[in-house]
């Protein structure tokens, strides 16, 4: 998603995407919880 948009292969069409804005890093730590982890937010989790 990083050009913000999507493409469907079997018909050939590519439809333009709104921006995820201040949401992207949220998803690309992989939720929540792992993004609060990563930024200090919360404490990691015991091993």
């Amino acid at each position: 998603f990083e050009e913000n948009q999507l493409t469907n292969h079997t018909l050939g069409m590519t439809y333009q995407l709104k921006s995820l804005g201040e949401v992207k890093p949220v998803i690309d730590a992989g939720g929540l919880f792992a993004y609060a982890r990563q930024t200090g937010m919360i404490s990691q989790k015991p091993s």
